[in-house]
């Protein structure tokens, strides 16, 4: 690069001394010096002969006319302006004072604010000059009366920059010598007092600080000898230590590799450094040391490795990939082997965890993703030291492919999922899982050539979905043994669950349509069909020796089982306004109500004509026993029952327009708040039942109280009928009956209130919430686009002090929740609890966060966190502590911010299954 620089000075040496003004053009080359006047404080350097002077002093001489003795003159025709290099491009130049060639010394001066700039290149500095006599060029600033040096050189091409205080290049040996350089690659930065360079361009630094941190006097930095830097690659170091605050430390190594993150952001290969420390049960121990694998620029791989003195090992493997515009994702594997108990009665426990995510980023008709997080049931238990992974029970899994076909309303869609309670050790298996569907399409309306009414509206879909279901929660009666259990989940036990696996195929076709009656209303009329094939029936017989009913035989063959139902539904809305004076700062109130009619039926198809249930005849019982077919499987059978509902639901809201006092400029400084958010109550009347008609009143109320401050959400049911105590046994337990009675004709009101629940939820500073409220749309937009992620984002919402924004100076999030049930005469259950979390600045660097609560009922603490964050600037210290309960642990961190140099970092853990262990 300063080879190029080169060219570009030699140049120059066909010219003399330029006027600022002055401008030469060449067929191939134009140089032009900008016009900006000179400063008076010009200084010169004492062995530059200065301009216009002559041996005579009765001699003047026009200060704007070049001298002869000194330069040389150029003309346009001469045939020395020329292009020896080959340059094409435009040269441009200038030196706030002066440009003078003096042809004693043979040499080419710019002075004060000097730059030189070729295509990519730029050089700065206060003083350059060309020495021709020895092929080089120089660039240094100067010094000023208080011994400041100003005018340092800056050299930069294209992106890369260097500082440094003198700049050397000979020209022929195409070799540099720079004096105090400081160049930033990516986010590192290297001081050095000397750089060489030879004819390859590769860089030797001697006396090196290697840093992320961006201070004139960084923080703190690696310390070597000499580096030397190979363009576009990599970084190579001698023996090196880190000093921190200037303070040397003996921590180090013989030689170190950084790569160029600017060039070459994929990375490197390298050995990953171990933790050290000692576990309670499984002693001392050698954590996460392995190797980095950088395979290619996308694909990576990590494989680590953890020993433990008392015979405990284990081995993990984690893969991230991409393909550019197409997916990501990433794979992790983990495998250990824990060896408990004391010598001579030991216990080996093995255990895995498989996590994978793929991310489809690709907008074609097909669409594969995966959100897998599956492994024994011990392992959590056994080697995971999150806490919030301890106490979860539930993992879900699932892997889907989808499509569109082009042109048509046809779509298809295949999955596996996987669910799994480490709790229970339930296991439920969902593979294959198929749907092909249809979207709705409207047939009626080519044939009308209209949109609107009955047969306008009127559309049909269809969708077909068939699954394999694998459990191993096994039900005693439906698989012919005695008893329900839960069988281990492995490869012995895998051909039981796979004969007995539940299965089917299910067609559904909606049919609906709608149309406004009345001008104010919409009716919507719908029929529901759906028919699903089995390959199997259950056969029942009455055994006498246990005196009951069971399936006796599962017989195979093709089945289907069909269903239907229909339903209308009319609904509407009524806005009502109340308008306040002129003036007032209330303008207005709006309430709108939504009521909706509806009525549904369905016939019994637990009749014995429709053949879905077999009827059993049983010794000394009147009424033969009603068993479904189907019992348990995939799809379930026929609904047993006439069902003819009518619903009634009724939807409120109430908002106010008032005056928005912050609204100074506006011609209508009035805004829009919610008073009730939502109101709604539902019920419902099935006429087709011999008793208990009516359902249950339900009602829901939320709302936004203080300016949207703080939400309350209060939702509540009453039971109309009443109950009849017959009885309550010694233990206390009461004995009860509900009967066919409506409340109001007892004198006991619309019903008793069966539960209840009250949530209010805050955030007592205003930019918190906004803070909050944004990253919570934010969040929700993500897991919009990519399902798998819901998960995550629904435990990172339901824990906001996960997230700590420096820029808002505290936070202090409080979350109430009561909650009431009672069944007749039961003794009322009543729970309360309180979460709160939040964090505040001390100062502007210092943060501290907390997460705890209280269960009322229990008169006990919740899960408590504390936490301390420093800003170290170019450090990160992190303080996280949790001082009482199961999960007791404590861990300091201190780390350097940067990703480049993530593995620098100082660690002191304490868990609840560690020994204290100081970790580097």
């Amino acid at each position: 690069m300063i080879t190029r620089f080169f060219n570009i000075f030699l140049l120059l040496s066909t010219f003399s001394v330029f006027s600022q003004d002055r401008e030469v053009n060449t067929d191939s080359l134009r140089v032009q010096s900008d016009r900006i006047p000179a400063p008076t404080d010009i200084v010169l350097d004492p062995d530059t002969v200065p301009p216009n002077t002559t041996d005579d002093p009765n001699t003047t001489v026009d200060p704007n006319t070049p001298d002869a003795s000194d330069t040389l003159q150029v003309s346009l025709n001469d045939s020395l302006v020329s292009n020896p290099s080959g340059l094409s491009g435009e040269i441009k130049y200038f030196a706030k004072d002066s440009t003078i060639m003096d042809v004693i010394s043979n040499k080419v001066y710019l002075y004060n604010d000097a730059w030189i700039t070729y295509e990519d290149i730029r050089l700065e500095a206060d003083r350059i000059i060309i020495d021709y006599d020895e092929q080089s060029l120089s660039a240094e600033g100067v010094e000023d009366s208080t011994g400041k040096m100003l005018g340092q050189p800056v050299f930069t091409e294209g992106s890369q920059t260097y500082y440094v205080n003198k700049l050397k290049y000979n020209f022929q040996t195409e070799r540099a010598v720079v004096e105090g350089i400081v160049t930033k690659q990516g986010e590192a930065i290297m001081h050095g007092k000397e750089m060489y360079k030879n004819d390859e361009d590769e860089i030797f630094i001697s006396k090196t600080k290697y840093t992320t941190c961006n201070h004139i006097e960084p923080h703190y930095y690696i310390s070597s000898r000499e580096i030397k830097v190979i363009p576009n690659d990599k970084v190579i170091s001698g023996p090196f230590n880190l000093n921190f605050m200037g303070v040397p430390t003996p921590l180090g190594f013989a030689f170190g590799m950084f790569p160029d993150t600017e060039t070459k952001n994929d990375g490197t290969s390298g050995v990953i450094f171990p933790t050290f420390g000692e576990e309670r049960r499984r002693g001392f121990f050698v954590r996460d040391f392995g190797y980095y694998f950088n395979i290619s620029q996308y694909v990576k791989m990590a494989l680590t490795a953890e020993v433990y003195s008392k015979g405990s090992m284990g081995a993990r493997a984690a893969t991230t990939y991409k393909k550019r515009y197409a997916y990501n994702g990433n794979f992790d594997f983990t495998y250990n082997r824990l060896t408990s108990g004391i010598e001579g009665d030991t216990s080996v426990t093995k255990d895995f965890w498989l996590r994978w995510s793929h991310t489809p980023q690709s907008k074609g008709n097909s669409r594969f993703s995966a959100s897998v997080n599956a492994g024994t049931s011990t392992y959590n238990q056994n080697n995971e030291l999150n806490p919030n992974l301890n106490t979860r029970a539930t993992f879900n899994s699932a892997v889907t492919f989808s499509t569109v076909f082009p042109n048509s309303p046809f779509n298809l869609s295949a999955s596996a999922r996987y669910n799994q309670n480490v709790q229970t050790k339930e296991v439920d298996l969902q593979f294959p899982d198929v749907s092909f569907g249809m979207n709705r399409i409207f047939p009626f309306r080519s044939l009308i050539n209209s949109s609107r009414g009955l047969l306008g509206s009127a559309s049909v879909s269809y969708n077909m979905a068939a699954t394999n279901r694998i459990s191993n929660q096994v039900e005693g009666e439906y698989f012919g043994i005695e008893g329900d259990t839960i069988l281990p989940f492995n490869s012995e036990n895998m051909p039981f669950f796979i004969e007995r696996a539940r299965n089917g195929i299910r067609h559904t076709i909606p049919v609906g349509t709608s149309a406004r009656i009345f001008r104010h209303f919409t009716l919507n009329p719908s029929f529901n069909y759906s028919e699903i094939w089995y390959f199997s029936r259950l056969d029942y017989k009455y055994n006498e020796t246990i005196d009951r009913v069971v399936a006796s035989d599962t017989v195979p063959g093709f089945n289907r089982v069909y269903n239907y139902s229909t339903s209308a539904s009319l609904n509407t809305r009524i806005y009502g306004t109340y308008q306040f004076k002129q003036g007032s700062k209330i303008q207005a109130i709006r309430h709108i109500m939504a009521p909706a009619l509806s009525y549904s039926y369905s016939p019994d198809f637990g009749e014995e004509k429709y053949g879905f249930y077999q009827y059993v005849d049983v010794p000394n019982q009147e009424e033969p026993e009603i068993l479904s077919k189907y019992q348990n499987y995939a799809y379930g059978g026929g609904s047993r029952g006439e069902s003819q509902s009518l619903s009634f639901s009724l939807t409120n809201t109430v908002e106010g327009k008032v005056l928005d006092e912050n609204d100074t400029t506006s011609e209508n400084p009035y805004k829009k708040i919610p008073l009730i958010e939502n109101f709604s109550f539902n019920t419902g009347y099935n006429f087709a039942l011999d008793s208990f008609n009516l359902n249950t009143f339900n009602f829901s109320f939320r709302t936004a109280l203080f300016n949207r401050k703080l939400s309350l959400n209060i939702p509540f049911r009453i039971d109309p009928y009443v109950y009849e105590l017959t009885g309550v046994s010694e233990d206390g337990a009461v004995q009860q009956n509900r009967v066919d009675k409506f409340a109001w004709n007892e004198g006991r009101g619309i019903g008793q209130l069966t539960s209840a629940s009250l949530a209010l939820s805050t955030n007592l500073n205003g930019k918190g919430r906004e803070s909050d409220n944004e990253r919570r749309d934010e969040l929700d937009g993500i897991a919009s686009e990519n399902p798998e992620l819901r998960e995550t984002v629904d435990r990172i919402n339901a824990n906001p002090d996960l997230y700590l924004d420096w820029s808002i100076p505290w936070n202090l999030r409080i979350n109430y929740n009561l909650s009431y049930t009672k069944r007749g005469f039961e003794e009322a259950q009543i729970s309360q609890n309180v979460r709160f979390s939040g964090d505040f600045n001390l100062t502007e660097n210092w943060k501290i966060n907390f997460s705890s609560g209280y269960d009322f009922r229990r008169n006990e603490f919740s899960q408590t966190t504390i936490g301390i964050n420093r800003n170290l600037h170019c450090w990160m210290m992190n303080v996280t502590w949790v001082p009482f309960g199961t999960f007791q642990s404590f861990n300091f961190e201190i780390r350097v911010r940067s990703s480049m140099l993530q593995d620098l970092k100082i660690t002191r853990n304490r868990n609840f299954r560690d020994n204290p262990s100081f970790n580097f």
